[in-house]
């Protein structure tokens, strides 16, 4: 086990780098979401909360990690590596924020990213050898040969932004949506988890009445939105719009898990292939989605 410490005010996230113990491989782990502690202890060690998170090498070595806050500052904890490895810190800063509460528009960006994803997958190119003298003669924009590996790069990487366009999505309209009346923020607050754990003394009551919508826009957007089991009740119960079936998409959400924090392998070790009908598919699910989401938010 080895140990660091980071600071956990104003950041949303943060990752941990360090070389494997065993194969001498560079890890990164995935983000790991830093809680607010809670303010209503009395003393800092009564005030901690605590978070888990990863990171996997190439040869397969796992690394449980454990983050624990108060608000006094924050340490954490890497398991399964020597104490005397180097552990680099990232905090992610809470910046993200307002880029999330000026995206009013959106549903409108949502489509527009979603049909650049489009372009890109149009792209007359594959890596089946039944095609492989039409791609060898196809030229990037660039003027390069495009070799099977790039495009085995490109192809996750549109995968993955179709993803990244749903959490988008989910999180602006969500936190825009509530934020936009007090009749949706009042039930935020009567129906989000987290708060209803909070104890706060009568004495601090008036010093929060003026970061009430603060408060929510915080716990707001420190939801990972493609974990669509929770965001599923908070639009329910807040807002009253029921998610389509999502089965399909939560499958996607794990293939991407893997590419992203597996470098392209599964469990087993295998390599995921993703092809130009695989994009296609999960652009249609997800525009489904996102349609169905966007029409009951018009008729509120």
């Amino acid at each position: 086990m080895n140990y660091f410490s980071f600071n956990p005010f104003g950041n949303k996230s943060l990752t941990v780098s360090f070389d494997c113990d065993s194969c001498g491989m560079k890890v990164k782990s995935e983000d790991i979401f830093i809680p607010a502690p809670n303010y209503a202890a009395d003393k800092a060690s009564d005030s901690q909360v605590e978070e888990e998170g990863f990171a996997i090498c190439d040869c397969g070595k796992e690394f449980p990690i454990s983050i624990y806050v108060t608000y006094a500052g924050g340490d954490g904890h890497v398991d399964n590596l020597n104490k005397g490895a180097n552990i680099e810190v990232e905090e992610i800063s809470d910046y993200e924020l307002e880029a999330i509460l000026s995206n009013t528009d959106f549903y409108d960006n949502f489509e527009d990213e979603i049909l650049k994803i489009k372009e890109l997958n149009d792209f007359n190119i594959t890596t089946e050898e039944d095609s492989k003298i039409e791609r060898d003669f196809f030229i990037s924009a660039y003027g390069v040969i495009l070799p099977d590996e790039l495009i085995y790069t490109l192809r996750n990487l549109l995968y993955i932004n179709v993803i990244t366009c749903l959490e988008t999505y989910l999180s602006s309209a969500y936190i825009n949506t509530v934020i936009s009346t007090p009749d949706h923020l009042k039930r935020f607050y009567e129906n989000y988890k987290d708060f209803q754990k909070e104890r706060i003394p009568m004495s601090q009551l008036y010093d929060l009445k003026d970061k009430v919508e603060d408060k929510a826009k915080e716990a707001m957007y420190k939801v990972v939105y493609h974990n669509l089991d929770k965001v599923k009740p908070m639009y329910k119960d807040t807002l009253n719009i029921e998610f389509p079936n999502f089965a399909k998409i939560a499958r996607a959400i794990e293939i991407r898990h893997d590419i992203v924090h597996r470098n392209g392998k599964t469990k087993e070790g295998e390599y995921i292939t993703i092809s130009k009908d695989d994009i296609g598919d999960l652009i249609s699910e997800v525009e489904d989605f996102v349609n169905e989401i966007e029409r009951q938010i018009k008729e509120m």
